[in-house]
């Protein structure tokens, strides 16, 4: 039988493993404790992963591919841990379970995208000087810091930005006032 994470207790999981309901208690918590254990270790099995190809002798196009694959394949075959993992960083930054899909989905998104950008020789681009590590470390830098930002940091981005933007088709509305005048 598969639970989700939302459906998970101590007392289901205490049942399960036949175990007192009290068990768990002595060990976690609660549930969201539990949960962020997990999650940790998923984090743990996977920059395992990663530090073995980080300390290879593969070229660097090669790590950034191998890096990347295996973040994808690892999400592939602990799929449930995967949303767990960016699912625990989300609902401690706030964001609401119902939220979960939508970030675990741009954390894919930011991840796919440089990978694609890397193997395609787009990115870092020559003109830059920016070394590829750098560039990679960057980018999941800034999805973190989006991620732990939070739900209302986002927000005030989203008002920021109507306000540019509401700025910007305010000007654009006088000069075809004046240009018409």
């Amino acid at each position: 039988m598969v639970v989700s994470a939302q459906d998970l207790s101590l007392r289901y999981l205490a049942r399960i493993v036949d175990v007192s309901e009290a068990a768990p208690s002595r060990h976690f918590s609660g549930i969201d404790e539990l949960l962020a254990t997990i999650a940790a270790s998923g984090y743990r099995d996977l920059a395992a992963l990663r530090i073995a190809i980080r300390d290879s002798k593969d070229t660097a196009l090669a790590k950034a591919y191998r890096m990347m694959r295996v973040h994808v394949e690892f999400a592939q075959r602990q799929n449930g841990l995967f949303s767990l993992m960016i699912g625990a960083l989300a609902i401690k930054s706030g964001w609401a379970h119902t939220d979960l899909k939508l970030v675990t989905h741009v954390a894919w998104s930011m991840e796919h995208g440089l990978a694609t950008l890397i193997l395609s020789n787009r990115a870092p681009r020559a003109d830059t000087n920016v070394a590829l590590p750098k560039l990679i470390d960057f980018v999941v830098m800034m999805l973190l810091g989006a991620i732990t930002a939070g739900p209302d940091h986002l927000q005030s981005v989203i008002e920021l930005c109507a306000v540019v933007q509401k700025s910007a088709v305010t000007r654009t509305a006088r000069k075809r006032g004046k240009a018409n005048a």
